[in-house]
């Protein structure tokens, strides 16, 4: 079996020659090709003109999977990290890489699914964790971009995070066109039912149906990342921030640099770094890998 992994994991494991400008403690698989979905931001999607071999702006190259296993259980990672295509036969997939592995390291799937046998079979596997990417923070906009059912996604991840608590995250995508009242409402929701949620920035891909969508101002992101943390550590609620009339969060979050440096760094599983998913090197930097230090400038709020 062939699978693919992240350029940057692959130069980890000697498999690539690439200029590595940020440190990785997770391994990064992809399992699954051309989505049966057809998100409008995805490179992946049914429709979608990008590369093969693309997922956001990450090339994941092709590699035999022993050879990969074996790699990565002589590797220092810290956390193995499964990025799942809805192909055909993609749970199949999945299973079988899981179980190929057979590794202490902890494995995290992200997953789109509204099936809980399959979360249940996962983490009865021993995934630590399971990603369930909402991704598009709105129904006005929801089945347009990413099609489907909003309120359906949203339960079915609530309840998921209820029947294995501290074990889900989700994902919610700034720059899709949500204002910020409409993602920080429902970032509350999911905090509330005890879902890790990450911040992701529109990375706009060419091939996509989005490809001429700008990607957020960074001004933007970090306040939005101040007002996510601040509601995940408790110091704030969703009821107490203040917008505008056209939804836009009126002011920004008061955080001690301390916290502005975790609340800036990639938000994820324990060991989750994803460097340059949504960012360029030498470009705008959304999500700073925690170990590489930030000090939070003025300007970027």
């Amino acid at each position: 079996m062939k699978i693919r992994v992240s350029a940057g994991t692959a130069r980890i494991l000697g498999l690539k020659k690439l200029k590595m400008d940020a440190s990785m403690t997770s391994a990064y698989l992809m399992v699954g090709e051309h989505c049966v979905f057809n998100c409008a931001y995805c490179a992946q999607a049914r429709k979608a003109k990008s590369r093969q071999d693309m997922l956001s702006r990450i090339v994941w190259p092709q590699y035999d999977l022993n050879e990969i296993v074996a790699r990565i259980h002589d590797s220092t990672f810290l956390r193995i990290c499964i990025q799942v295509v809805n192909s055909l036969g993609y749970f199949e997939s999945v299973l079988h890489v899981i179980q190929a592995l057979q590794t202490r390291i902890p494995i995290s799937v992200s997953i789109r699914t509204l099936d809980s046998r399959q979360v249940k079979t996962l983490f009865g596997m021993g995934v630590d964790r399971i990603g369930l990417p909402l991704d598009v923070a709105t129904p006005r906009l929801y089945h347009e971009l990413r099609g489907g059912d909003f309120h359906a996604a949203k339960s079915f991840i609530i309840e998921s995070a209820h029947h294995f608590p501290n074990k889900v995250s989700t994902h919610l995508i700034v720059g899709l066109g949500e204002t910020d009242e409409e993602l920080l409402s429902i970032a509350q929701e999911f905090i509330d039912a005890r879902v890790l949620v990450s911040l992701f920035a529109f990375t706009p891909v060419r091939g996509t149906q989005m490809e001429s969508h700008p990607a957020p101002p960074l001004a933007r992101y970090r306040k939005l990342q101040f007002a996510v943390h601040a509601m995940a550590e408790g110091s704030i609620r969703f009821q107490n921030l203040e917008f505008t009339p056209e939804g836009e969060l009126a002011t920004v979050v008061d955080l001690p640099l301390a916290k502005r440096r975790r609340a800036v760094s990639t938000a994820g599983c324990p060991g989750c770094t994803r460097p340059f998913y949504n960012e360029r090197p030498g470009g705008v930097i959304y999500n700073i890998p925690l170990k590489e230090g930030c000090e939070v400038e003025a300007s970027d709020v």
